[in-house]
């Protein structure tokens, strides 16, 4: 489901809904999805694409996609700031900061606790990477998502398992 508040982003309905398919299926299709061919592949895997607009002012260019798949569901609201695309939340975690969506990033879930950030930069330093870069939710309560930019995507995130519940890596 995406959504895109503003009449700003309202022509750049199906340019969002094809550049987050081209995400979804560039690693796992055995195709080469592109802008063109992504929404027959996309139907062609069994997946379905809803699309609402929102024609409220008051949200200022932030667009919000929620992928639900297999009864999980992950939600990520953004925006463009200074012509640098920033995550602003990520399933119900609000990031402080604005985390821009450059470079090697590393995002994990894991409760909150004052020896999360030195657990995990323990492991990546073992693992030969160095941090660069972390964002923390605004919230310190319950089961919350974490980003860090990172020197290099660690090769195994197996060894990250005993700190976090879920854990994702990604290069842009």
């Amino acid at each position: 489901m995406f959504f895109k508040p503003g009449d700003c982003m309202k022509s750049s309905t199906g340019y969002m809904t094809a550049s987050v398919l081209v995400g979804l299926l560039a690693n796992g299709s055995g195709s080469c999805p592109n802008l063109i061919n992504v929404l027959s592949l996309a139907k062609e895997s069994g997946i379905t694409v809803n699309q609402a607009h929102c024609s409220s002012d008051a949200a200022g260019g932030v667009c919000t996609v929620e992928i639900v798949s297999s009864g999980s569901s992950f939600k990520a609201t953004g925006s463009v700031q200074g012509g640098v695309p920033v995550l602003l939340e990520l399933s119900g975690s609000v990031f402080r900061q604005p985390v821009s969506l450059t470079g090697n990033l590393l995002f994990f879930k894991a409760s909150a606790s004052p020896q999360l950030l030195s657990s995990v930069a323990g492991v990546l330093a073992t693992a030969g990477v160095e941090i660069q870069s972390f964002s923390a939710p605004a919230d310190r309560t319950g089961d919350l998502w974490y980003c860090v930019g990172v020197s290099s995507l660690p090769g195994d995130l197996s060894v990250l398992k005993p700190l976090v519940k879920e854990v994702a890596q990604l290069s842009i």
